[in-house]
């Protein structure tokens, strides 16, 4: 069994329907944010999931979470870019 950490920040972002070429083809208009977040400088995985809603909308799932650390490797120190 994997150990799930809740990530630091979730959004969803959906298709725009139409857009003209200067707008973005993806976004979610007057987004909420119920409480303050704050990211340390460091070093976060970001991934982005693509899923279909019930009407067929291509909707974009991102997530920041803490980097994954390959439990083989021995040294367990991350990458420096």
């Amino acid at each position: 069994m994997t150990d799930k950490k809740t990530p630091h920040f979730q959004a969803i972002a959906y298709e725009n329907d139409s857009p003209p070429a200067n707008a973005p083809k993806y976004s979610f208009k007057k987004f909420k944010i119920d409480k303050d977040i704050t990211l340390k400088a460091g070093v976060y995985d970001i991934d982005v999931f693509e899923n279909r809603s019930e009407k067929g909308q291509i909707q974009l799932k991102i997530l920041v979470n803490d980097p994954w650390i390959n439990p083989k490797d021995d040294n367990n120190q991350e990458d420096d870019f």
